[in-house]
C-alpha cells in the first residue's frame, strides 16, 4: 500500500502551504496537525482551498475542505457515527436515508463532502478516513 500522509495544521486563517516528497504531502499551518493514510489506487490533486480524493475519474471524487468556510442543508439530514481507527467518533451525514453518505465531519472546521463518489468509492473513502488522526 502505497502510504501518503497529509498532514493539516490548521490556522484560525486558514493561511497555508502545500508540498509534497515522495508519496508523502504536507498541509502546513500552526494550529494542528491532521493525518490520512490514502492507498495506491486513490490519487489527490489540490483545487483552490480544497482537496480531491479520486481513483479513475477525476469528476467523481472525496473533496476536503481544511477551512471550515462549507454550508450543509439540515432539512431532511440525518447523523450516524464512524469509528476511526484510534477509536474516535466522526458524524457521517446521509440525506433522505440514501445509500451513500453526503458528508463527514471530521473536526468542526475539517469536513468531507462526498462528490458522485461510486457506492464502492464512498466505501473505500470510509475505510480511508478510519485512518485519520488528530
Amino acid at each position: 500500500m502505497k502510504k501518503i500522509i497529509l498532514l493539516i495544521i490548521l490556522f484560525l486563517t486558514c493561511s497555508c502551504s502545500l508540498f509534497s516528497k515522495d508519496n508523502e504531502i504536507f498541509y502546513l499551518n500552526k494550529e494542528k496537525t491532521l493525518s490520512i493514510n490514502i492507498s495506491n489506487n486513490w490519487h489527490i490533486k489540490k483545487v483552490k482551498d480544497t482537496y480531491h480524493l479520486y481513483q479513475n475519474n477525476k469528476n467523481q471524487y472525496a473533496k476536503i475542505i481544511l477551512d471550515g468556510n462549507y454550508n450543509i442543508n439540515k432539512e431532511n439530514l440525518t447523523y450516524n457515527n464512524l469509528t476511526l481507527n484510534n477509536n474516535k467518533l466522526v458524524l457521517i451525514g446521509y440525506y433522505d436515508n440514501a445509500r451513500s453518505w453526503h458528508h463527514i465531519l471530521l473536526t468542526d472546521k475539517v469536513i468531507v463532502i462526498n462528490n458522485n463518489l461510486t457506492q464502492q468509492e464512498a466505501n473505500d473513502i470510509l475505510q480511508i478516513i478510519k485512518t485519520f488522526n488528530n
